[in-house]
């Protein structure tokens, strides 16, 4: 046995693997359209407080929680309201979880996948931008999802450190100072390559600069027609997408292909959700604000619409276990792993188990010693394509056991 000869040998199908998993991540692209997080800020009285007479500008500083973490290829939205009087809004978060991956090279220092595509991206817009669309146009195809508003990944940028964008104004042409109340949106998309899911570490900041203060109280004395009314919006969140979420009055079907995750209740009105885990996963309970954040796992879970809310339906995945075996003079290696999926099997190595979800896709690699062959796949990668080839992809729909029969 010649561990400085296997260990070569790994090397050998590191450019190859790479150039797999390009074709292998062009599979799990997140739905088109659909945002997977959508918040938006309160307007409430400590949000948009009123500016004290005969101030001649005021600064606002609102703070907001977000609690889920965006998977990769999941996206967030926030929409905040720019109240008039406004000259320039910003959002400003710090995260110790962005979980931006390293570039990709292959073994003559040539960079396959950038940093830039392992890193969450994000952009504030005073607009709407439309739908989210994973791929971005080309000459060949200028609507890869279809006509209309869009935002694609070439629109927003990677933060690596401490986020500060811009919400207002973001157009050459929008106006110096607002003067009816208007959207802006801060839209983020955790890409398919980072190393695992993103979560902010602090609060979401929001800061507004009002330069025309009397236009900005008038608004605030006013009620904030444009506003408040009798009807305050549930928006619902399956996280990660493992399930669905019902509402028993209303049209509420989010999740697992259902798009329809936030409607408006009059104001009072008793909104009732269900969460129903698609299978291979676990309902573990309730977040958001409201009942929601107290709900636990009760379910089906009722709540009273007397201000925007918030709910999220957590789902885990049940695990399937792949064990690995090798017959000869070798081992087998897994990609695309973090620790607690690591395969390292046979030689010296004992890592032979790993827990997947259900649907996950794994990439084995036989690494015979000098002199040996992988004769073939076997057990239940007998039954998989290409079982003859050092590499085998093994679609985790059920615990499985593949074995690597190597020989002279």
């Amino acid at each position: 046995m010649n561990y400085l000869s296997t260990t070569g040998k790994l090397s050998q199908f590191t450019q190859l693997i790479w150039v797999m998993s390009l074709a292998f991540f062009s599979f799990s692209m997140p739905a088109q359209g659909v945002w997977d997080l959508k918040y938006t800020l309160p307007v409430n009285a400590q949000n948009y407080p009123r500016a004290p007479d005969g101030k001649e500008k005021f600064s606002i500083n609102a703070a907001y929680e977000v609690m889920q973490a965006v998977w990769q290829r999941q996206t967030l939205r926030f929409k905040v309201l720019i109240p008039p009087g406004t000259s320039k809004a910003q959002i400003s978060a710090q995260s110790l979880a962005w979980q931006c991956a390293p570039d990709i090279s292959d073994g003559r220092g040539n960079i396959i996948v950038p940093q830039s595509e392992r890193c969450p991206i994000m952009s504030g817009f005073d607009h709407d931008p439309g739908a989210f669309c994973p791929n971005n146009p080309t000459n060949a195809n200028p609507t890869p999802c279809g006509e209309g508003a869009k935002v694609y990944p070439k629109d927003l940028h990677t933060v690596t450190a401490r986020l500060l964008d811009i919400l207002y104004p973001t157009k050459p042409d929008s106006p110096d100072v607002v003067t009816q109340p208007r959207y802006a949106y801060f839209v983020l998309y955790q890409q398919p390559q980072a190393l695992d899911k993103f979560a902010f570490t602090s609060n979401l900041g929001i800061s507004f600069g009002i330069s025309d203060v009397g236009l900005y109280n008038q608004w605030v004395d006013s009620g904030q027609p444009e506003v408040f009314g009798n009807t305050r919006t549930l928006t619902v969140t399956p996280t990660p997408t493992g399930g669905t979420v019902n509402s028993s009055k209303r049209g509420i079907n989010c999740g697992n292909g259902g798009a329809a995750c936030s409607e408006d209740y009059t104001t009072g009105e008793l909104a009732t959700l269900t969460a129903t885990p698609k299978p291979g996963f676990n309902f573990d309970g309730w977040r958001g604000n409201g009942e929601c954040e107290k709900g636990g796992t009760t379910n089906p879970l009722s709540i009273t619409m007397d201000a925007a809310k918030n709910c999220s339906a957590t789902f885990s995945a049940i695990p399937v276990v792949l064990t690995v075996k090798v017959q000869g003079e070798g081992a087998v290696i897994n990609y695309f792993h973090n620790d607690k999926k690591r395969i390292l099997c046979g030689l010296v190595f004992t890592n032979c188990t790993a827990n997947y979800a259900q649907g996950d896709n794994v990439i084995l690699v036989a690494v015979p010693n000098p002199g040996f062959t992988l004769e073939r796949w076997g057990d239940d990668c007998e039954q998989e394509p290409d079982k003859t080839m050092s590499y085998i992809f093994v679609v985790m729909d059920r615990n499985k056991t593949c074995s690597a029969i190597i020989s002279q």
